[in-house]
């Protein structure tokens, strides 16, 4: 009896939030690989700008976004979140650095407001596994991860 009644106070405590969000990304660039430089030909200085693996996973992203757009009906995860980033191991180089890869995708995110800012991460994690995409994301409230202040004061013998 008292598990039911802490699955009713959690869901309780979860309702009007949004759940999870899922989308399928293309495979992000690292961090490393997504600026180019090159020298200005009249000035001479040296400037930075997006390499082609940067922009090729944004234009995909955007095509990939369109796709999901309906089945994710409007949901955005407004203020603190925490997200999961899954890499398709199959895509996995010797060479590669999987937690350089989160930075674009919250980005990405961002720009297609899923997420009201990249700062608002309050933690995340990184995996390389079996995904059907090159890579997929979850991000949630992150209130849900956190213990709902009914159930610590019914713990503590409280109220």
């Amino acid at each position: 009896m008292e598990t039911l009644l802490r699955h009713e106070q959690i869901r309780e405590h979860t309702v009007g939030m949004t759940e999870a969000i899922y989308l399928a990304l293309p495979f992000p660039p690292s961090v490393n690989d997504a600026v180019d430089f090159a020298r200005n030909r009249s000035t001479g200085k040296v400037v930075a700008f997006s390499s082609k693996s940067k922009t090729a996973f944004v234009k995909e992203a955007d095509i990939m976004f369109m796709q999901q757009r309906r089945t994710l009906a409007g949901k955005r995860v407004s203020g603190p979140f925490v997200y999961h980033l899954t890499l398709n191991e199959a895509l996995r180089d010797p060479r590669s650095d999987g937690d350089n890869r989160c930075k674009y995708v919250l980005d990405f995110l961002q720009r297609v407001q899923l997420i009201d800012n990249d700062k608002w991460a309050e933690g995340g994690s990184w995996a390389w596994g079996p995904c059907e995409y090159p890579a997929l994301i979850g991000v949630w409230p992150a209130s849900i991860n956190r213990v709902p202040k009914v159930l610590e004061s019914a713990e503590s013998g409280v109220g």
